[in-house]
């Protein structure tokens, strides 16, 4: 297959696709379904060759010496928006905001339940009939949220001094309270999102000019070939990645991807655990939402035709190490003598291939080329 129109069924089969993970399933059969095909289409579209843009620091040194390759947490990408979803804030707590107006109104009813009884107690002390009252006004199974102190006493003062507050005026504050805090919490989620997966970017163009400079200090640094497929796709006599690990091309888009869905999901399962309730049918609204966060990029980075290899892993750690030996190191053409001596005795160590890059004064493109 061609590889944009690779790329494109790629892109339609991952980004087309809702699936949720359901209460009690540990995996889904139609999520394991979709990846085993988003896999194989991949296995059978992979380059035979991928590569990494290095600077000459000691640790890339240290790094090539050792056939390691580090993924990284997406916060310190160089791209703020990447691994960044977009949400509709106001939206999701438009909706969160009606739920709390209905659940602290029922909570106001069981408030006034309480001084009503305690007033009709303090009258009838000795009147059976009160208990029968008392239970038929304990037929509201509501919410017990945060506030009673504030809430009871603005009812004392409703109830006794016939003070008012206006519509909702009892519980508002409380109410814009929980939105600022939901707020926050989003907020938090969506920056959170970046720290449960490590990434190494690969990309298909060893000759990418835009790369040398961004990537490998101004031509000074060195690319790193590897044989990626062998490692991610072993065969039967090719060893496996030291770290389980998922490759995937990058998606390009114009638009950053919106989760407001997926936010309004989680918020509606935080009101009915505040409730005390579990019987939320959905775990996670789209199992495959972390995937498409970390695949997809602005349309503007298109020309380095990135490929990622993804890490889970826990959040704690800043990087993950994947052994991977490289096949190829390409010089850059303003690399110096020193650096070049270094890296020309590792690869000679490891018997790989060595090419030096270089501009080309007769040829009218602007492009490096291999000498």
């Amino acid at each position: 297959m061609e590889t944009s129109n690779f790329k494109e069924e790629f892109e339609r089969m991952l980004m087309s696709e809702i699936i949720p993970l359901k209460r009690g399933e540990t995996n889904s059969p139609e999520g394991g379904e979709l990846f085993s095909k988003l896999h194989d289409l991949v296995a059978k579209n992979v380059p035979s060759k991928l590569y990494r843009y290095r600077n000459c620091q000691e640790y890339n040194l240290d790094s090539f010496r050792d056939d390691e390759v580090y993924a990284g947490n997406p916060r310190n990408f160089n791209d703020p928006f990447d691994s960044l979803v977009c949400y509709k804030k106001e939206e999701i707590l438009k909706n969160y905001e009606e739920a709390l107006n209905k659940n602290w109104f029922l909570y106001m009813l069981s408030k006034i339940n309480s001084l009503v009884e305690e007033e009709m107690r303090k009258q009838y002390p000795d009147d059976p009939i009160i208990d029968e009252v008392v239970k038929k006004m304990q037929c509201f199974n509501v919410w017990k949220g945060e506030g009673d102190e504030v809430v009871n006493q603005r009812l004392r003062e409703a109830y006794y001094e016939g003070t008012t507050y206006g519509d909702k005026g009892i519980y508002s504050d409380k109410i814009n309270e929980y939105l600022e805090f939901i707020g926050d919490l989003l907020d938090q989620s969506v920056e959170s999102v970046k720290e449960s997966c490590k990434i190494a970017c690969f990309t298909e163009r060893k000759d990418n000019m835009l790369m040398w400079s961004h990537y490998a200090d101004r031509h000074s640094g060195f690319v790193l070939e590897y044989d990626i497929k062998q490692v991610v796709f072993p065969t039967s006599d090719t060893q496996p990645s030291s770290h389980p690990a998922i490759l995937f091309p990058v998606i390009y888009s114009d638009k950053r991807l919106d989760a407001t869905h997926i936010g309004k999901s989680l918020m509606d399962d935080f009101l009915i655990s505040l409730k005390g309730e579990n019987n939320s049918s959905i775990v996670l609204p789209d199992i495959f939402i972390y995937l498409k966060v970390f695949l997809n990029k602005a349309k503007c980075w298109g020309y380095e035709n990135e490929w990622r290899l993804i890490c889970p892993d826990s959040y704690e750690n800043e990087s993950v190490k994947v052994i991977m030996k490289p096949t190829a190191i390409y010089y850059g053409s303003n690399i110096s003598s020193a650096d070049k001596a270094k890296l020309s005795l590792l690869a000679k160590e490891k018997n790989i291939a060595e090419y030096q890059m270089a501009v080309e004064y007769y040829n009218s493109e602007y492009k490096v080329n291999v000498l």
